[in-house]
């Protein structure tokens, strides 16, 4: 079974994602009812709704934690994580793509574009900068000229399932992907499927199998997430600060508040080299009311809680 295949198997199995030295379903189903009582406290603490997907990746079948799994949320930025990753799977077909320069102008610029309105005119940037711009700084042109590279929002959707990811849906670019409607499908995915992603990803850096994406552009990627400026205060803030983490954030309308990405133990993650054993993450919240303000607390409390109950 490859590695695909094997972790969607387990995130598909409830009793696979058990607690460290689980022997018997009896056990495991405590486990998984005191992890959603503690979960389900923190959404009425919090007012919203709650999504949570933990693996450690090179050990899919066990321990792991799994909440709304399949549940939908909105991506908001999340989204530019496989936007970036779309690029890099042109860039293995096309070598250069990297290199090339995209000219843009005043006109194309966004709200929240920290890095790219400080080039506009000629000669622009370089494909790779527009990568690390819209994962370290969350940069919206960056994105919205990866997407147009690309062909479009609903080619983004075509490439996550190639991976085969069936959930991620791209329908509109920035700012209006973070509109965060509650029931709206658009621009939403599930914690189980980015937590596949994201566990595929972690193995990627030392096998490229599944993205077919060269592994130095998946440490470049690794590089981008952990250099992130975004997320000071959601899961790096709930981790020791000997860790490395490297993450995607996103922020929208109906206070949603996320945070995904990949936890490695000091000493695993040193330019570029892995541990074996990464902890992924996914953390997705969204309230009730358009003007609620983002909880960044909720996203630090949970990486706790996790860190804690699968001993990482």
């Amino acid at each position: 079974m490859n590695r695909r295949n094997w972790l969607k198997a387990t995130l598909a199995s409830g009793t696979a994602l058990c607690f460290p030295g689980c022997v018997d379903d009896d056990l495991a189903r405590r486990y998984h009812a005191e992890n959603n009582a503690r979960f389900a406290a923190l959404e009425r603490r919090f007012n919203g709704r709650l999504g949570v997907g933990a693996l450690i990746s090179d050990r899919p079948e066990g321990p792991g934690i799994l909440y709304r799994s399949e549940e939908r949320f909105p991506m908001c930025s999340t989204a530019k994580l496989m936007i970036v990753l779309a690029v890099l799977g042109q860039s293995a077909l096309k070598p250069a793509l990297l290199s090339e320069q995209i000219a843009f102008t005043d006109v194309d610029l966004l709200s929240y574009s920290p890095v790219t309105k400080l080039h506009a005119g000629e000669p622009g940037m370089t494909v790779e900068a527009l990568c690390e711009a819209a994962i370290t700084q969350s940069d919206n042109t960056a994105a919205n000229l990866l997407i147009r590279l690309l062909g479009g929002p609903e080619q983004v959707t075509a490439f996550a399932r190639s991976l085969g990811d069936e959930r991620f849906r791209l329908d509109r670019w920035e700012p209006e992907l973070n509109s965060a409607v509650p029931g709206d499908e658009r621009d939403t995915t599930t914690p189980a499927a980015m937590l596949s992603i994201l566990g595929n990803l972690a193995g990627a850096g030392r096998s490229s199998d599944v993205f077919r994406i060269p592994r130095a552009r998946i440490q470049l990627l690794f590089g981008w997430m952990v250099a992130t400026s975004t997320g000071d205060r959601r899961i790096r803030a709930g981790v020791p600060p000997t860790y490395v983490v490297g993450d995607k954030t996103g922020t929208g309308a109906y206070g949603t508040t996320n945070d995904v990405g990949i936890i490695w133990k000091p000493g695993c993650y040193s330019r570029g080299r892995e541990c074996h054993d990464p902890l992924v993450l996914v953390i997705f919240f969204t309230q009730f009311e358009e003007s609620a303000p983002a909880k960044e607390a909720m996203i630090t409390e949970v990486t706790r809680y996790v860190l804690e109950t699968l001993q990482y």
